[in-house]
């Protein structure tokens, strides 16, 4: 009957053996896993901040051609002004000559 429970006992220790292997097998999946998860989670905080660089930049960029286009419009406004007042001083021109030859 000893024999029976040396054997027993052998049998449930060679269970306890292989299951404490098997969690520590699962225990350095889940370490493995939990490396894997924070090298993401860092390449994702890298791209975030990339993005919101790039953002940056994009609205840095658009501030500028906004600012661009209104200096570009002013300035054809100013052209088109100064063209008006050309051909203004030229017809004022134009009759000053002729009332000139007229005296």
């Amino acid at each position: 009957d000893s024999d029976n429970t040396i054997g027993e006992l052998k049998e449930v220790l060679a269970y306890r053996e292989r299951e404490k292997n098997r969690l520590i097998l699962a225990y350095e999946d889940v370490l493995n896993e939990k490396e894997s998860l924070e090298s993401k989670q860092k390449q994702l905080l890298n791209e975030i901040q990339s993005l919101n660089e790039s953002k940056k930049a994009y609205t840095d960029f658009n501030d500028w051609k906004s600012k661009y286009e209104e200096q570009s419009n002013k300035l054809k406004e100013l052209e088109q002004a100064n063209a008006c007042l050309e051909d203004s001083n030229k017809t004022l021109r134009e009759k000053l000559k002729k009332n000139l030859e007229v005296w």
